[in-house]
């Protein structure tokens, strides 16, 4: 009889495990799949820790297949990620940033660095953020970070970025030059596209300064003299039909890059580090900064991690394995139940 009584207490703790197994192997399993996450920022320049530095958290965009959607605030805008290089997201970036100060845009977290220089943003949902600090004046210089894309994914949701900076320092100069350029892009088969002329606001502080007009009898430039310390953006007014736009900008000029839609960029990895430069850019934005005489503009290039964009996904390789565990398990159980049976019969 006792071992009647422990082979029925067999075959019940066996049902309860297949029943367990056979539940785990219809659910979707996935990693931190309700977790929040996190990003931190470490803003060092020289040396020097930039404390008191103000930085803003924007929602910016998603995964779709091989590119990045513009989401949220953002969506409305005629922004690309492009081919996801490194330029392709600093000019992103600056664009979204440009956007974001002058049409008002809510961050989703802002904050001050600490004595350490450092700040840390929680409780995010997994996404791509634009980050964007504002200058900082510590002695005779001047700090502007560079803005930059990071991403909360599931295999990667605390993740900690080393944001660039552009270093002025300014000897005893009161007023500074400035530039605007207008750059077609991916356009040469479509000439009948490209307008005449664009209207380009200037912003100083975020406040509207002046509208000005690019076109072929000014070389698609416009040049202006103000004051030192001073933050500058450009927004061009109505984006001509069958163009995106990007901003991009190194200190002391700036550039407006209008690119064809019918050309579509070759993404050529899955996997992309978004990554931020400062200083000089390449390709077709400016190779120079113009200053007045007595500025000196100098580049300080801080280290940087690479934050990656993986293709997120769930986990399906148990499925299997408890469903199999768990028809085994079964297979037991019956056998047990039955030879139970059968002695009691006897």
């Amino acid at each position: 009889m006792r071992v009647k009584k422990y082979d029925r207490a067999a075959a019940f703790i066996i049902c309860v495990i297949t029943s367990v197994l056979i539940m785990f192997s219809g659910t979707n399993i996935g990693v931190r799949a309700e977790k929040t996450g996190s990003v931190s920022l470490v803003c060092e320049s020289g040396g020097e820790k930039l404390s008191g530095m103000t930085w803003r958290l924007y929602y910016a965009g998603k995964r779709s297949g091989n590119t990045i959607v513009p989401d949220g605030e953002f969506s409305g805008y005629k922004v690309t990620f492009g081919d996801l290089s490194a330029d392709a997201l600093m000019s992103a970036a600056s664009t979204l940033e440009s956007y974001a100060v002058l049409d008002g845009i809510v961050p989703n977290a802002e904050g001050v660095t600490d004595s350490n220089g450092k700040i840390r943003f929680d409780d995010l949902e997994k996404g791509i953020y634009l980050v964007c600090g504002d200058k900082l004046t510590v002695g005779k210089g001047t700090y502007t970070p560079a803005p930059m894309f990071v991403e909360v994914s599931e295999s990667d949701p605390d993740m900690t970025a080393f944001p660039k900076f552009t270093y002025q320092d300014v000897l005893g100069a009161d007023t500074e030059r400035f530039r605007l350029m207008k750059i077609w892009e991916n356009d040469e088969k479509f000439p009948q596209d490209r307008a005449v002329s664009i209207s380009v606001e200037i912003y100083c502080n975020s406040v509207l300064k002046e509208t000005v007009t690019l076109s072929e009898e000014n070389s698609w430039t416009y040049d202006w003299t103000a004051k030192t310390g001073d933050t500058w953006r450009v927004i061009e007014v109505d984006i001509p039909e069958n163009y995106t736009v990007t901003y991009r900008s190194n200190e002391n000029q700036f550039v407006i890059v209008n690119t064809h839609e019918n050309v579509k960029p070759i993404v050529t990895t899955t996997t992309t580090a978004i990554t931020t430069s400062s200083g000089t850019t390449t390709g077709s934005s400016v190779t120079g900064t113009t200053t007045a005489a007595d500025v000196r503009t100098t580049v300080t290039t801080v280290r940087q991690t690479e934050s990656k964009l993986p293709q997120t996904g769930q986990l399906w390789w148990p499925v299997p394995i408890l469903a199999l565990g768990g028809i085994i398990f079964v297979g037991i159980g019956c056998r047990l139940i039955a030879g139970s049976k059968k002695e009691d019969d006897r």
